[in-house]
């Protein structure tokens, strides 16, 4: 055999491999990529009546704390476009060193509604770690 058909043989099998390669990429990584985002269901929470308390200033977010703080373990795990399409878009994102990134959604209005008000707001606060999943849920 000479060089030339040598050269050959390696030049397909390289692009053999490279379609094999692209095979399984289309066929396995890419719907197993899809396939990690999961919908969260909190049972008893009406998501659209939280979305439509921003900050938390008609009520509604504080009558639904308590179920959301009691099914916060359901929470656990997921990335930032599964918690938003719950909770819908945060009142605010504080992001940190080392990929941290907290969303905040007002709960109980306080300053946030009334800047006149005495009263402090409380705020739920979502912790996602480097890897974008949920890793605390709390209330202050």
């Amino acid at each position: 055999m000479n060089r030339t058909t040598h050269a050959t043989l390696q030049l397909n099998r390289k692009r053999i491999m490279i379609l094999y390669i692209k095979r399984i990429c289309l066929f396995v990584l890419l719907p197993m990529f899809f396939a990690c985002e999961n919908e969260i269901t909190i049972s008893g929470f009406d998501a659209q009546k939280w979305k439509e308390d921003p900050n938390g200033c008609y009520g509604s977010r504080e009558k639904l704390l308590n179920t959301v703080i009691s099914n916060q373990k359901q929470l656990m795990g997921h990335n930032e476009k599964e918690v938003k399409k719950l909770f819908g878009k945060p009142d605010a994102t504080d992001i940190r060193s080392r990929g941290q990134k907290f969303f905040e959604y007002g709960v109980k209005g306080g300053t946030l509604c009334d800047p006149a008000s005495l009263n402090q707001p409380e705020i739920m606060r979502i912790r996602f770690d480097a890897l974008d999943r949920v890793t605390e849920v709390a209330v202050y």
